[in-house]
Order: structure tokens, then sequence, then C-alpha cells
């Protein structure tokens, strides 16, 4: 069986079991040394895993900016993110900073786990 076959077969299991139990979101596997990352039913070499991790930041960071310039703090970054919302909260301060006339008051959403 080539490794390509193996990674498919690989990819298919781990995808199947992570329907079953739902509570899977990535996992990290190697392959011949390469270190490689399940999410969903496809597989990313760690230079794309980094570039989805920025690329989602930068989203991240943009949100938190916008959702400061209306007055709303939205807890679901800090809960839902693998940075636990930093990327949000730079977004925050940056709209902050930004600011002429200071803080204005804030609508803090609430987040169910």
């Amino acid at each position: 069986m080539s490794i390509t076959a193996l990674q498919d077969y690989f990819i298919t299991r781990i995808a199947k079991s992570q329907r079953e139990t739902r509570d899977v979101s990535m996992i990290k596997y190697y392959i011949d040394g390469e270190t490689r990352y399940l999410i969903g039913s496809k597989s990313y070499t760690e230079s794309e895993f980094q570039a989805m991790r920025e690329e989602t930041a930068k989203k991240d960071e943009k949100a938190g900016y916008n959702d400061r310039r209306v007055g709303v703090y939205d807890k679901w970054y800090r809960y839902n993110r693998a940075d636990e919302g930093a990327a949000y909260d730079r977004g925050q301060r940056k709209a902050v900073d930004s600011m002429r006339y200071g803080v204005t008051a804030v609508v803090i959403i609430e987040c169910s786990h």
C-alpha cells in the first residue's frame, strides 16, 4: 500500500471517528516525520495550518476592532479560539487607542460554552 493510500485510509478512519465522538476538532499526527493536522476530513501540513491560524487571527483582530467601535465585546472569542481571544482583544485595544474621545460604554455579550 502506498503512502498516499495509507494517508487516505488514515484520514477516513479518523474522520469517521471524529463524526462519531463530535468532541475532537483537530487531530495532530505524523507521516514520515512530517507534522500533519486533520481538521474535519481534510489534512493540512504544518505550514498550511500556521497560515490558517494567522488568517484567523487577522479576522479576529478585525472583528474585535469593529465590535469595539460599535460598543460590543463578544466573549465567544475567548472560549472558542486557540489563542483564547488574544487577537480579538488586540483589535479591541487598537479601536480604543484610535478613538478621539476615550472609552465609550461597552455591551458584553456572554457566551455559553
